[in-house]
Order: structure tokens, then C-alpha cells, then sequence
């Protein structure tokens, strides 16, 4: 079985080890620490595992803040979900779920050819 292996998660994981034995905290502290104070090595970490792109987003009131990490299924997948369930809906083939789909929602069809041919929108 092989091991999965990031550059981003190792670095994390070998600073929140340094981190627990120094301190002689839990692992877990540990890594909550390091993820405070280095937010975008937390964050490309949780990137490189997933394989996706990670947004965080602040919700709560000002007092009472808190970043929520929401990972983003990408707009062809969402495309895909979709023809599939209107498939299995109406008992009807793929593609003839896809075309249906394509044609009722063309703004998500334009985003899924954006990001598979790697353009910005």
C-alpha cells in the first residue's frame, strides 16, 4: 500500500511534533497552534491532501469569529452530479441527461470548459 506523501502536510506535521515535545503538549494542541500561526501552510496542507482547492470563510459576529475551511467541488464534478441524478431521474442515458442539464443551466456548462482548459474567468 503505498504512502501518500505532501510536502505541505510533512512540514506541518514535523513542526507540530517539534512543536508537542518542546512544550509537552498534546499533538493536537500542537497543530492548532502551528495552524494559528501559520495559516497558509495549515491551509496549503489541507490542499494538498484533499486534492482540492480550500477556501476559508470568517462567520459569527465580531466577538465570536470563526474561519470555517469549505473545500470547493469543482464545476465540471457538479455538472456531472447533475446529469447523473436527471439520468437516473427520468431513466434516461448520460448524455441525454448531460444535454438536458447543459442546456437548462449553459452559465455552469461555460465555468466547466473554463476550468478543465485551465482559464480564468
Amino acid at each position: 500500500m503505498a504512502t501518500l506523501v505532501t510536502v505541505k502536510r510533512d512540514e506541518l506535521a514535523r513542526r507540530a511534533r517539534e512543536r508537542a515535545r518542546e512544550k509537552q503538549i498534546p499533538l493536537s494542541v500542537a497543530l492548532a497552534e502551528i495552524g494559528r500561526e501559520d495559516p497558509k501552510l495549515a491551509l496549503e496542507s489541507r490542499e494538498e491532501v484533499l486534492g482540492r482547492k480550500v477556501r476559508v470563510i470568517t462567520v459569527g459576529d465580531p466577538s465570536n469569529r470563526q474561519a470555517i475551511s469549505v473545500v470547493d467541488v469543482d464545476v465540471a464534478e457538479r455538472l456531472t452530479q447533475m446529469a447523473h441524478a436527471r439520468a437516473s431521474e427520468k431513466n434516461i442515458s448520460f448524455r441525454a441527461a448531460l444535454c438536458e442539464v447543459s442546456r437548462e443551466v449553459p452559465e455552469l456548462v461555460k465555468m466547466a470548459r473554463a476550468e478543465i482548459m485551465g482559464i480564468k474567468l
